[in-house]
């Protein structure tokens, strides 16, 4: 479990394409900072790519590889492309997700 008792904690779930990993996260980037303070934000991998977050610096990020069923109860929010099966667990788990 995440132990996190000042902040919400967000999970960003990557995509198959990197492409719409990227561009999510580029997204993500350009929020006015005091718009996620409040969120400690961790990122999951599609299993199958790896991103870089280099180049995404307004974020600060935390890379988890965990499975994604061991690790959902611990997020109060997701954030995933649409094209990612992942969103539709969270959901189905009772988390509240944004599908971008």
């Amino acid at each position: 479990m995440l132990n996190n008792s000042d902040h919400q904690n967000l999970l960003i779930l990557g995509d198959y394409v990197p492409d719409m990993t990227h561009h999510l996260l580029e997204m993500l980037n350009q929020l006015v900072k005091s718009t996620i303070l409040s969120y400690k934000i961790y990122f999951k991998a599609h299993p199958a790519t790896s991103v870089g977050l280099e180049k995404y610096n307004n974020l600060e990020i935390q890379i988890t590889n965990e499975p994604l069923a061991k690790i959902l109860q611990d997020f109060n929010l997701v954030i995933s492309t649409v094209v990612t099966s992942a969103s539709i667990e969270a959901f189905l788990a009772g988390i509240p997700v944004i599908v971008i």
